[in-house]
């Protein structure tokens, strides 16, 4: 059995329903460690090494009262506690690859944890994350780092495929293509009669912040006509983030007038299998996008999707037909488009088991095991 460090930013510290991509990192390192001697080793607010009950070892160290994500280079006191990460972490590294006997390191993500892989020695693979190429990626100094580091790796993956190509244009090397998903276990489902509910249930799940579109999807509700929401049961809003006063005006603006809006916080796993099972479509206006977590939930769970016709999602609805796209990236072209489904909009039943098999955490261990060999 191979000894696989990996090492993640993305490493959940709690379950509420905020850890964003620790989500899936988690249910990854569950299905990695049936196959493997696992060791994850992530920055976080709990220090020293810990055995879960899940068959892998947690290595966390505290290296910065800041979060990573909060730190920025050009704050003369954030790039001294940037350079201090770096250090604590190759540290850290190469001390678990020797106590451990560690036979691969993999990368979740490109940085700093492949600068923290590489300063080991041993070979290792990253997968790329879209704020690493379409953020550090622009940063000069950051970006030399980023290139030497992807040009370094075994092997290179990437959660999507306008991703991949601009990991293939950043690095010059080959790069596969590597869902991102969870696992939402066995769940039973029930069929539900539109006609005797009075209309469609729709929902959304996700940050409200700019690029997850959540204003425009505010925008576009109150573009729905008396017609329109005549053919909606109900409307539910669930997340959180930066653009809340605009979501609660938004839904409280919806709500004098009489339609069916309600708005809840961020959900758990199970609360969250729970709210899209109660959905008949899920709604994803996306500024910015690549293929996000929520969409495998949905191929899970057989729930079509109305989206912005952004990144990889018009190619995924265009080869599954789970769903359908507005025209355009605007309020207007997603009202639209929620007037479509609402009219009345068939889907392939059969694509969403065939989506979901193909975007299995399962399938991406062992797509990446195969290679580790």
């Amino acid at each position: 059995m191979k000894r696989i460090l990996l090492i993640t930013t993305s490493f959940p510290q709690s379950f509420t329903g905020q850890e964003a991509a620790g989500t899936f990192v988690f249910d990854f390192c569950l299905e990695l460690a049936k196959h493997a001697d696992l060791h994850v080793m992530h920055p976080g607010s709990k220090e020293g090494s810990w055995e879960t009950d899940d068959g892998f070892t947690v290595h966390g160290f505290c290296p910065s009262s800041k979060a990573l994500s909060l730190l920025k280079l050009y704050r003369p006191g954030d790039a001294v506690q940037i350079f201090n990460i770096l250090r604590k972490g190759n540290a850290l590294a190469k001390q678990l690859v020797k106590e451990y006997s560690i036979d691969h390191v993999v990368c979740l993500w490109a940085l700093p944890c492949a600068y923290w892989a590489r300063s080991t020695g041993l070979p290792y693979d990253v997968w790329a994350l879209g704020s690493d190429i379409w953020s550090l990626g622009k940063i000069p100094i950051v970006q030399s780092v980023l290139k030497g580091v992807l040009k370094d790796a075994k092997s290179l993956y990437a959660d999507g495929f306008q991703l991949v190509d601009d990991v293939k244009a950043l690095s010059g090397r080959e790069c596969m293509f590597l869902p991102s998903s969870r696992n939402l276990g066995e769940v039973e489902q029930e069929e539900s009669s539109i006609e005797s509910l009075g209309g469609l249930k729709l929902a959304f799940l996700g940050r409200w912040h700019e690029n997850k579109g959540v204003d425009l999807l505010m925008a576009a509700l109150e573009g729905l006509d008396d017609a329109d929401w005549k053919r909606v049961s109900e409307v539910r809003i669930a997340g959180g983030g930066p653009m809340e006063q605009e979501v609660f005006q938004s839904v409280n603006k919806l709500k004098k007038i009489g339609r069916p809006v309600s708005v809840c916080g961020y959900l758990n796993k199970s609360e969250a299998v729970a709210f899209l099972l109660w959905a008949d479509w899920f709604m994803l206006p996306s500024r910015i996008e690549s293929v996000p977590v929520v969409f495998s939930d949905c191929m899970q769970l057989d729930l079509p999707i109305v989206a912005m016709p952004v990144g990889d999602i018009p190619r995924l609805m265009e080869a599954y037909e789970v769903g359908i796209c507005s025209q355009r990236v605007d309020a207007p072209a997603f009202a639209e488009a929620l007037k479509r489904i609402l009219k009345g909009v068939s889907v392939t039943p059969g694509s969403f088991r065939k989506c979901a098999e193909e975007f299995s955490v399962s399938r991406s261990v062992e797509t990446l095991l195969d290679r580790v060999k």
